[in-house]
């Protein structure tokens, strides 16, 4: 899963780690319960929804590129000359 919102807690993301290392779902999960209070607590807006987007881009053009949070960098985008 992606951090699209840019989410960071350096807690969340110890708590993390250590539930991904973690086989035993009960062991992990009151760690996942505390990543849940933390982030609950900690966030104004949370995004639960994140949708899949398609995109293309003709072989004339070049430089796209996609973050990971699915942001378009169209800044960097040129038309090559025809051949």
């Amino acid at each position: 899963m992606a951090n699209s919102t840019g989410y960071s807690n350096s807690e969340v993301d110890a708590l993390l780690d250590k539930a991904r290392a973690l086989q035993d779902s009960g062991a992990r999960k009151p760690l996942y319960a505390k990543m849940q209070q933390i982030v609950t607590t900690s966030c104004h807006m949370f995004h639960c929804f994140s949708p899949v987007e398609y995109f293309g881009a003709a072989k004339s053009c070049s430089g796209l590129r996609v973050d990971p949070r699915s942001n378009r960098a169209i800044r960097d985008l040129w038309k090559t000359a025809a051949k």
